[in-house]
């Protein structure tokens, strides 16, 4: 964090994820801010307080999981791929998963995210909900391990001739952190069947639209020719991903195999 506004975050201006984190590059190699912390523990409930100081841009952590957020003191300005907004206090917020967030206090605030947990270890919670930087760049790797180019990727985008665009039960389409439209989950346990990514041939929602993370929550599996969506862990309003490696490795068994 740095003490230096941000201009470009304080005058609203549009944003992108990538943005965000090439601004957290930059905040890397300044000077840190001072910020207090304190936690909060409820019955099967976590809340993070974080107070920020006027004049500093702060860029949050990406988070697995849909959760509330409150600002309950102070004046500030946000930006993210959803939202871009000056926020004063009492304010409540939501924040989608995968979410990269900038924002700059005009005054001292005092920000609480809110997570449903058991855990009470901090280190344990972190791993639990927060979800590493790099699995958003994982994305581009992917690309150049299968020299994949913006043009190719395009291309197979824009394909909607196998398309079976049919609703599939414990899920919906929004708006995501990672690219476009995603799917979420309404709630999964480890070792659910999440639905068909493709049947008969054809690409359903989940085929089409689940994105790809390096730390994925689902994996495909084969069945009857067919491909389903396994849950690896359990999932409440989070988005579904899934290594886009191993649905290529599917899909080339699949054409073998016709």
């Amino acid at each position: 964090m740095s003490n230096l506004a941000v201009e470009s975050v304080a005058d609203k201006t549009p944003v992108k994820q990538a943005d965000v984190f090439q601004l957290q590059s930059m905040f890397k190699k300044l000077p840190q801010a001072e910020t207090k912390v304190r936690h909060h523990f409820s019955d099967g409930m976590y809340a993070r307080e974080l107070l920020i100081p006027k004049g500093t841009c702060v860029v949050g952590k990406m988070h697995r999981t849909r959760h509330f957020y409150s600002v309950v003191k102070g004046e500030c300005t946000i930006a993210s791929v959803h939202e871009k907004e000056d926020i004063k206090a009492p304010f409540l917020g939501e924040t989608l998963p995968r979410t990269k967030r900038a924002i700059y206090a005009h005054t001292d605030c005092i920000w609480i995210t809110y997570h449903p947990t058991e855990l009470t270890d901090l280190a344990e919670i972190e791993a639990a909900l927060i979800e590493p930087d790099d699995s958003v760049d994982d994305h581009a790797e992917f690309k150049k391990e299968y020299n994949i180019t913006d043009e190719m990727e395009k291309t197979v985008l824009e394909i909607n001739s196998d398309l079976d665009l049919s609703e599939i039960e414990g899920v919906e389409l929004g708006s995501s952190s990672i690219h476009g439209v995603g799917v979420f989950a309404k709630g999964f346990q480890e070792g659910d069947i999440i639905g068909y990514a493709r049947l008969d041939g054809n690409r359903t929602i989940l085929g089409r639209y689940t994105n790809h993370a390096k730390n994925c929550n689902a994996e495909p599996v084969m069945d009857k020719g067919n491909v389903i969506l396994i849950a690896k862990k359990d999932m409440r309003h989070e988005e579904i991903t899934v290594d886009y490696r191993d649905m290529l490795a599917m899909n080339e068994t699949l054409r073998v195999n016709l």
